[in-house]
C-alpha cells in the first residue's frame, strides 16, 4: 500500500484533497497548519512544541542541528526578520510537530506546493532524512501544464518529450505578446494601480493580525507573512518605480553609449522559493548587493536597463 502526504498551504486543502485522490495512491492525507482544515493538522504540536522550546532557549534538538536550525531561519523571509530566540523556536517546533505527524503518517512519498518558507523546508529536511521522495508541483507558464520540481532542480520524465511539441511551446514563449496562464487580463503598471494594491494588502495584513490573536494562531506562517515590517515588502515611497517604466526604451538605450549599458534581467522576486534553490547563503542578499551595485554604477556614469522575467509579464502589481 502507498501512503502520500500532502502538506496544503491556507485555503488550499479542498483543492488537495480533490488532486490526491485522482494521484493513484492508496491513502493520502492532506495535512495544514489550521486546525479546522485538512486530514490532520500541525498547530496544536506545534504550539506546545514552541512554548516548550523557547522557554528552554533551545538552538538545536535531536531533529535539526544548530546549523540546520540557522540555516532555516536564514532562507525563511519571515524567521529571519524576527529575533533570534524566537526564530529557533519556531523552527525547532516545526519540526517537533512534523516529526509527529511524520511518524503518525508514515508516508512513502511527501508532496506539496513549492518551498517557500520554513513549514515546507522544514518538512522536506525530515523527509530526506527518512528517504522519502519529495514532489512540489507548481504551475507552468504555459497552459494546462505543471511542472514537478524539488528545490529548484526539474524532475523530468524518462520518456523524451515530442520534438515538435516543445518547438510549439518554444515558439509561444517566444511570441512577444506572451502572457504567463495565470496572469488574469492586462492592466498597465501605474502609480494609481500601485497605491490601490499597496493599500489593499496593508489592509489585509491588518486584519491578518486581528484574525490571528482571535483565532489564538499568532505565529502562523500565512499571517506573519502579510505584515508589513518584513523587510522585502514594498513600501508607498516605491510607487516612484511605476515611472521607470519606459515606453520608448529601445530609444533611449540607443541613445546611450554601448560600452556604458548594462542589463539587469529580474528573477522571479518576490518568489520565496528562490532562497531555497540556492547552495551558498550569501546569495540571499543578492537582491540588496544587485541595488548597491546598480547605484555605484550609475554613478560612474553607466545606464541600466531593467528587463522583467518572461514569467512575470503583467504579472508584477507592487
Amino acid at each position: 500500500m502507498t501512503t502520500a502526504l500532502i502538506y496544503a498551504i491556507h485555503r488550499t486543502h479542498d483543492w488537495w484533497t480533490h488532486v490526491g485522490a485522482n494521484l493513484g495512491f492508496d491513502k493520502v492525507t492532506v495535512l495544514t497548519d489550521r486546525r479546522d482544515q485538512g486530514d490532520a493538522s500541525i498547530t496544536d504540536d506545534y504550539y506546545a512544541a514552541y512554548r516548550r522550546r523557547y522557554a528552554a532557549r533551545d538552538v538545536a534538538s535531536s531533529l535539526l542541528t544548530e546549523a540546520e536550525v540557522k540555516d532555516v531561519v536564514a532562507r525563511c523571509r519571515v524567521l529571519r526578520w524576527l529575533p533570534a530566540r524566537k526564530a529557533s523556536a519556531m523552527a525547532l517546533a516545526m519540526a517537533d510537530a512534523m516529526h509527529i505527524q511524520l511518524e503518525a503518517i508514515r508516508p512513502d512519498f511527501v508532496i506539496s506546493f513549492p518551498i517557500d518558507n520554513y513549514n515546507q523546508d522544514v518538512l522536506a529536511r525530515l523527509a530526506r532524512k527518512r528517504a522519502l521522495p519529495y514532489f512540489e508541483v507548481t504551475a507552468s507558464a504555459l497552459p494546462g501544464m505543471c511542472m514537478l520540481m524539488h528545490r529548484g532542480k526539474l524532475i523530468t520524465a524518462r520518456a523524451e518529450p515530442d520534438a515538435a511539441a516543445v518547438e510549439a511551446r518554444i515558439h509561444e514563449i517566444a511570441d512577444p505578446l506572451f502572457t504567463p496562464a495565470y496572469v488574469q487580463g492586462q492592466a498597465a503598471y501605474t502609480p494609481l494601480r500601485f497605491l490601490k494594491t499597496l493599500g489593499y494588502f496593508r489592509i489585509r495584513a491588518a486584519f491578518f493580525q486581528l484574525y490571528a490573536w482571535a483565532r489564538q494562531d499568532r505565529l502562523n506562517t500565512h499571517y506573519l507573512d502579510a505584515q508589513p515590517w518584513l523587510g522585502h515588502k514594498a513600501k508607498w515611497s516605491d510607487a516612484r518605480i511605476t515611472g521607470m517604466v519606459e515606453s520608448d526604451w529601445e530609444a533611449k538605450v540607443e541613445a546611450f553609449p554601448k560600452e556604458k549599458r548594462v542589463l539587469y534581467g529580474l528573477q522571479l522576486f518576490p518568489e520565496a522559493a528562490i532562497d531555497y534553490w540556492i547552495d551558498d547563503l550569501d546569495l540571499v542578499r543578492h537582491e540588496d548587493m544587485l541595488v548597491e551595485i546598480a547605484r555605484r554604477m550609475t554613478a560612474a556614469g553607466y545606464q541600466i536597463i531593467v528587463k522583467d522575467h518572461p514569467l512575470q509579464f503583467g504579472f508584477r502589481q507592487t
